[in-house]
């Protein structure tokens, strides 16, 4: 074979390569729920070696309940969090040992969630594996579970992921095509907005009574015991943790500490009543689902456990380090800030979120709501610089738009209305108004955003991270004779 035979095979097998690595990150699976098992681990590689001290592993509710930006903002704390969906306490091992690698672990904190695992599903594997980069742990771990799993994909489709997902064609999507690395998490904590009531009585195990039956799994023990040696080896100080959920119970609480003081590791169980009082969690406003807290649990649950690790471990403040990257700090405050807003239902405190520079707001009227408009919106239209009196409407249509603080556009008219122009970056909007309206909606990008309820309709869009952030409406509620505030937003991540 000549020079020019050489290079044309060397050509196509570097064409094959490039092309079947692509298709693989398109095929596979992104994991929709939270899209956090791809991004996450993304996150976790750009991280400059020897920054992080503190790890969290474990389930999902170490991913949504554990912020290592508030231990950062309160504490100095660099803390990550490596956490997927129902991780078997094998995948818990083996991302422990990949943090260890480049990261200088103080203190590893497990949630012990996967010891009462049983037949966890094959999907659970591959969101703890797809995204971890290739290494001789990597390959372990694929082989034993295989090894342990007669059920288990084969072990080539964790290596050369397109075979396990090629046949996903009539799946694909725009989001599939997206750069996972758009789509920020903060230190491994994914931020979940929507809220639920839980009964605390129900969720704290003190009144349960003892299962004598219930045991842990021998194979996440066996795992877990590794994790525990691994650990000695190192160094690293091991704190197991249960993070709040209905289906714990103080047997397996007892067994845990039990497990615990056997081998001389702290067990911190937050799902205790004096432990959710500790931590000052509220189950009106706390918990995105019985298994799972929300933004603010997380916060609060966060600021305990960074107060604890500060007083019990010599830690570096990472605040004082000249250079050290904060991991999208300032991006995590505002989520914090959209959180407020997305999640407020009263309507003076929701007029004050708006008063933000970051937002640009469509407003537009569907209804006729002359002498019901709050002295609350009153103020907040004049702050805007609106010149329009809206109590003086009379049922006529009105649209506006304030970008950043200052009103940009406001017109009334008797009939209906229809503006079109663009937001301050740039972004095409169109609002449409009028006494009765069929199809209520405020159009983004060429995008509809639509209204279930007639009133003031209220868009809210972040000119600094180009997104829609909220959706409501100000409307008559005939029962009480007054103006509430109604939440249309679906449920936000990030």
């Amino acid at each position: 074979m000549n020079k020019k035979q050489i290079c044309k095979v060397a050509g196509f097998l570097l064409v094959l390569l490039v092309s079947v690595s692509y298709l693989t990150e398109v095929f596979i699976n992104k994991w929709q729920l939270f899209c956090y098992e791809s991004v996450v681990p993304i996150e976790f590689y750009n991280l400059d070696e020897n920054s992080v001290e503190v790890g969290f592993f474990g389930s999902s509710q170490v991913t949504l309940g554990i912020s290592g930006m508030e231990m950062y903002k309160d504490y100095g704390i660099s803390a990550y969090t490596l956490g997927t969906a129902n991780q078997p306490m094998l995948m818990t091992y083996t991302w422990l040992k990949e943090c260890y690698k480049t990261q200088k672990l103080k203190v590893a904190l497990v949630d012990v969630s996967g010891l009462y695992y049983n037949g966890v599903k094959e999907a659970r594997y591959h969101q703890a594996l797809d995204n971890m980069r290739l290494s001789f742990d990597k390959i372990q771990a694929i082989y034993e579970h295989c090894k342990l799993h007669s059920n288990s994909d084969p072990f080539f489709s964790y290596i050369f992921k397109i075979s396990k997902y090629h046949s996903r064609w009539d799946d694909l999507t725009e989001a599939d095509f997206a750069d996972t690395a758009d789509q920020p998490v903060f230190r491994g904590n994914v931020l979940y907005s929507d809220t639920v009531s839980v009964d605390f009585e129900r969720m704290a195990y003190d009144n349960d009574e003892l299962d004598e039956d219930l045991v842990m799994s021998s194979e996440e023990l066996s795992y877990m015991n590794k994790i525990v040696a691994f650990c000695e080896e190192k160094g690293i100080s091991l704190v197991l943790i249960k993070t709040p959920r209905y289906d714990w119970s103080v047997t397996k609480h007892q067994q845990v500490q039990a497990y615990a003081e056997e081998n001389g590791i702290e067990f911190l169980d937050f799902s205790s009543k004096e432990m959710l009082e500790a931590v000052g969690l509220d189950a009106g406003k706390d918990f995105m689902d019985i298994k799972h807290l929300n933004i603010d649990g997380a916060v609060k649950l966060s600021d305990y456990l960074g107060a604890y690790l500060a007083e019990k471990y010599e830690l570096t403040d990472f605040r004082n380090l000249a250079g050290y990257d904060e991991m999208n700090y300032k991006q995590y405050c505002e989520r914090l800030e959209d959180s407020k807003l997305q999640r407020c239902e009263d309507t003076a405190e929701y007029l004050q979120y708006l008063e933000n520079e970051r937002y640009d707001i469509l407003i537009q009227t569907t209804a006729d709501f002359t002498s019901l408009s709050s002295q609350d919106l009153i103020d907040t239209l004049e702050s805007f610089d609106v010149v329009t009196d809206i109590n003086s409407l009379n049922g006529a249509a009105f649209v506006c738009e304030v970008n950043g603080g200052v009103c940009a556009y406001e017109r009334a008219s008797s009939g209906s209305l229809r503006y079109s122009e663009y937001l301050s970056d740039g972004t095409h909007y169109s609002l449409f108004s009028s006494y009765t309206v069929d199809n209520i909606k405020i159009e983004v990008d060429f995008e509809d955003y639509t209204f279930s309820n007639a009133g003031i309709n209220i868009l809210v869009y972040d000119n600094q991270n180009q997104k829609v952030v909220d959706k409501s409406t100000i409307s008559y509620d005939a029962g009480t004779d007054k103006m509430v505030l109604l939440k249309e937003n679906e449920a936000y991540t990030m």
